[in-house]
């Protein structure tokens, strides 16, 4: 079972926040190993486009990191109301979308004022239990909301151990949406990209692991 807090880089937050300042230093502000084509904002505002924000109000981002890939959306349609769930203090400190900050674990965290039109999780369930985490998300999306999900799944040994990432399987998700009586709005497996950071800092991660893309409907 992965724990956060046994991370490497997680585990010292002091590190986490010399390498996020070092990051957006850098022009990186949306922490995802895969991309697609264009640069961070194109990537993030393509994420956007596939889900149908005219039902989407109040948005849940489980593991937000720094927030990027949230403040391209929040810029694309201001009417959207975030909470930004990150067990770092520095990160959250640093993140770069407007609105509520919440330091708080992914897998436990609810809302007590009700429930979100959209919960996100992108590139957080290799760091947490991933079955525990995903029924969080789910109790936290009001019906007729949606689940957004962006990961790397079936990671080799090489790479889940390299990169201390515990990659889900998709056919646990696959699995996860058909017992939850989930519709399954839209599934990329494969096919996307390696970042431009990460092309050249582990380019072999891109024959180890599939990224995907998963928007359930609830």
């Amino acid at each position: 079972m992965a724990k956060l807090a046994d991370h490497p880089l997680y585990g010292n937050e002091g590190l986490v926040k010399e390498l996020s300042e070092w990051l957006l230093s850098h022009g990186h502000t949306v922490l995802q190993m895969f991309q697609f084509g264009g640069d961070e904002k194109e990537h993030s505002l393509k994420l956007l486009e596939m889900l149908d924000v005219r039902r989407v109000e109040t948005v849940l981002s489980l593991g937000c990191g720094i927030g990027g890939m949230e403040a391209y959306w929040k810029k694309e349609d201001p009417y959207l109301k975030f909470d930004l769930v990150n067990t770092s203090t520095a990160q959250l400190e640093m993140c770069l979308c407007e609105g509520k900050r919440i330091c708080h674990d992914a897998e436990t965290y609810q809302y007590r004022d009700g429930i979100y039109d959209l919960v996100v999780m992108a590139y957080v369930l290799g760091h947490v239990d991933a079955e525990k985490t995903l029924r969080n998300a789910l109790r936290n999306t009001g019906f007729g909301g949606y689940l957004f999900i962006y990961d790397v799944f079936d990671g080799t040994k090489h790479f889940r151990e390299t990169l201390y990432y515990n990659t889900p399987k998709l056919k646990e998700m696959e699995r996860f949406g058909v017992e939850n009586d989930l519709r399954f709005l839209r599934v990329i497996e494969g096919g996307i990209p390696l970042s431009r950071l990460m092309k050249s800092e582990v380019p072999w991660a891109e024959k180890e692991c599939t990224p995907a893309l998963f928007i359930f409907e609830v």
